[in-house]
């Protein structure tokens, strides 16, 4: 009996052994291994001067067994590096890590990351793996889907532009947060061309005025095609003015503590959003003549330390007297800018762009130009297909301009 026993324990530890042995050797000897050379190339408008954390893992989808790069060279377009002894198969392959470079005369750093799932690893060939870096904000996915900055007229024929407004749609299969995401209109105007000192318009987005939406970061869920609606006044504005809407719903409202004797209304039912900065000493309103850019972003790093390195004041010299004059704004470069809608008057030259074309190489629009009225009480919508709002990166194309607003 005690013999069986022994024999039972042996046989049994001899196929535990070889369970632990197969598991841990999960490469299949048989299968051939080679090499493979991985190129990730940076993101649009950034000159790197620095990878960091940089890893690259390539997955084995038959074996799951993983296999990790860490060291790069730089290139002329980005940085690459060789894996070796690599098996033949296909791999799901995840590149991340944070790139350092210079944007608004500062140096900026930001998180970036790429996955590709079907890469197929070859014998006998000369395995590339080329991988696109992209920005990563956490917010990827939000629009700006309608902007009313044109405001109403009264029954009266006079205008009114507190029911000025901004809608944010999460244009993603999947919940998103919208704490922290900032809102900013520009601080340069489209038509009003200045020789800058220095000139970041290509770098980034230079605001007049930033506003951002509170929460720690789940306060604020948006669902898929969920839409939030910030308005300059949360309230009922056709109590008076009949020609305008209820607002009173808002999911955020623009609340200023003012500096001069200009008072802004707070509705008590109406969140405000926190107040980073604006070069306004009352309260704010969106350029009703329609010739700014419009923006959402995620500023890297605390409100406190932005507003100590960010600063930038844009000086250029009067073409007619000479005088050196100063326009103050923060400067976001465009690694944290998400999406940004440029907004001109419709006979504009259009040859001077205040923001880079890599976030809005069109305009829209809701005047012809300076004198034309017709754009009173419009706005521009996003456009929509397939049940998504588009999103080229062109403003001409991705917006209808002189839209009915979609509050009505």
């Amino acid at each position: 009996m005690t013999k069986k026993i022994l024999m039972s324990m042996t046989l049994l530890l001899t196929l535990c052994f070889s369970f632990v042995s197969c598991s841990e050797d999960k490469d299949d000897p048989q299968t051939p291994k080679t090499s493979a050379k991985i190129n990730l190339e940076l993101p649009i408008n950034i000159q790197a001067k620095d990878f960091k954390n940089a890893l690259v893992q390539l997955t084995n989808k038959a074996t799951k067994v993983v296999y990790s790069v860490k060291e790069f060279s730089k290139t002329e377009k980005g940085y690459t590096a060789e894996i070796k002894d690599i098996p033949v198969g296909t791999y799901s392959v995840l590149a991340q890590g944070i790139l350092t470079y210079e944007a608004g005369g500062k140096e900026v750093s930001i998180e970036v990351n790429t996955i590709n799932e079907n890469v197929q690893i070859t014998e006998n060939s000369s395995n590339q793996i080329n991988l696109l870096l992209n920005v990563s904000t956490g917010k990827e996915g939000f629009v700006i889907s309608e902007i009313f900055f044109r405001g109403t007229q009264t029954p009266k024929g006079k205008p009114y532009f507190a029911d000025q407004y901004i809608k944010i749609t999460n244009n993603t299969s999947k919940l998103m947060y919208a704490d922290s995401l900032v809102i900013m209109e520009s601080a340069f105007t489209n038509g009003l061309k200045h020789k800058y000192i220095k000139d970041y318009r290509n770098e980034g987005f230079a605001a007049g005025a930033i506003y951002m939406i509170p929460g720690k970061g789940k306060d604020v869920p948006v669902k898929p095609g969920e839409t939030l609606l910030l308005a300059l006044n949360g309230k009922n504005h056709k109590s008076v003015n009949a020609n305008s809407f209820d607002l009173s719903n808002a999911n955020f409202e623009f609340y200023d503590v003012s500096t001069n004797n200009y008072k802004d209304e707070q509705n008590a039912n109406v969140k405000d959003l926190e107040r980073i900065f604006t070069t306004s000493a009352s309260i704010l309103v969106l350029n009703m003549r329609g010739n700014k850019a419009y923006a959402i972003g995620k500023i890297q790093g605390t409100i406190k330390d932005f507003l100590k390195n960010n600063y930038y004041e844009a000086q250029y010299n009067n073409d007619v007297n000479g005088k050196l004059m100063t326009q103050k704004a923060y400067f976001l470069p465009s690694a944290w800018i998400i999406d940004a809608v440029n907004v001109d008057m419709k006979d504009n030259p259009h040859d001077w762009n205040i923001i880079p074309v890599s976030m809005d190489n069109g305009f829209t629009y809701c005047s012809d130009n300076a004198k034309d009225k017709s754009g009173i009480g419009t706005a521009v919508v996003r456009k929509m297909k397939n049940g998504k709002y588009v999103d080229t990166n062109n403003s001409s194309e991705d917006f209808t301009p002189k839209a009915t607003p979609t509050v009505k």
